[in-house]
């Protein structure tokens, strides 16, 4: 370790390269520079300045690890560009003010990385077992039809509540998606805001006929959703279905997304979710009329009702 004998970090550098490896050294240092201030002065009176230049050089020298840079290059850009403008604010500015342009670079990144974290929409490209993986990486995977999967790499709080909500709304905005399954495996954390939000999307999905499930939360996550009314337990509530549910259970599913432990299982949830808003959805019947003198035609939707249209529409 280095061992600070002064304030310059030249001098601190130059007591590190002459191997010093405890506080004691500064003893040392001490007693050495009186004797030579006492008796060796006349030696040193005509050392060039270029001399002592090159010795503190040499001695800071060792204390740039370029390989680091090499690493952190490959690595991660970001953390990079934090190294080098601590090296070059300390280099031209100082060492106080290295430490604090660094330190607020620092804390820049980190709310950026916090507000804008790592998303990413799952498809399947496994069967047996299901396997769900990010289609970016894997674009010959599966989706699931009419299903948007999307995860997020990070707790859901204050900080990325909004961009979290923004998101999912754009995503489920093309029109394709009847269910949206909500990935917490990497959301180790969901704070009152992070609740909020998600019965906001809920209810702004459910003004487009889009239904929201949760899987794959741990266990205090799911608890803390249970308790605001986010969510209920969807496993618990499945296992009854060959029982008599209580009022419990009715008020419990009202204005709640059902919540799954396992992806599988919210994925067969999503698949009949799907189902059931096709059923509903009235499709038409296109019946031909072939009269003696006119041929005409009339569509038959599925809930009885017959329009009746030209051939020329045809």
């Amino acid at each position: 370790k280095c061992m600070p004998v002064t304030g310059g970090f030249s001098r601190s550098a130059v007591n590190y390269q002459a191997g010093a490896k405890t506080v004691f050294a500064g003893a040392i240092t001490a007693v050495a520079l009186t004797l030579t201030v006492l008796f060796l002065t006349p030696l040193f009176t005509d050392l060039p300045k270029p001399i002592l230049s090159a010795i503190i050089i040499v001695a800071v020298s060792t204390l740039v690890d370029l390989q680091e840079f090499v690493h952190l290059w490959a690595t991660d850009k970001r953390d990079f560009l934090l190294v080098s403008c601590a090296f070059l604010c300390t280099l031209f500015w100082g060492l106080l003010q290295g430490i604090l342009v660094s330190a607020a670079l620092a804390v820049t990144l980190l709310v950026q990385r916090t507000a804008n974290p790592h998303s990413a929409v799952l498809v399947k490209v496994r069967d047996d077992p299901p396997v769900f993986r990010n289609r970016e990486r894997f674009p010959h995977g599966e989706p699931i039809p009419n299903v948007l999967i999307y995860r997020q790499d990070a707790p859901l709080f204050y900080a990325n509540a909004d961009s979290f909500q923004e998101s999912i709304l754009t995503l489920a905005g093309d029109g394709h998606a009847r269910v949206v399954v909500i990935h917490g495996g990497a959301m180790p954390l969901v704070d009152s805001t992070g609740a909020a939000t998600l019965t906001r999307i809920r209810r702004r999905l459910a003004e487009r006929g889009v239904h929201v499930v949760l899987c794959e939360f741990n266990g205090p996550v799911r608890d803390a959703l249970r308790r605001a009314h986010v969510a209920y337990d969807a496993d618990r509530v499945s296992s009854k279905d060959g029982e008599s549910k209580d009022d419990s259970d009715e008020e419990e599913e009202g204005d709640a997304c059902a919540m799954f432990v396992s992806l599988t299982d919210a994925v067969a949830r999503a698949r009949a979710l799907v189902r059931e808003a096709e059923e509903a959805t009235p499709r038409e019947v296109t019946v031909k009329l072939e009269p003696r003198e006119r041929s005409g035609a009339a569509r038959l939707s599925e809930d009885g009702a017959m329009t009746a249209v030209s051939a020329d529409d045809l």
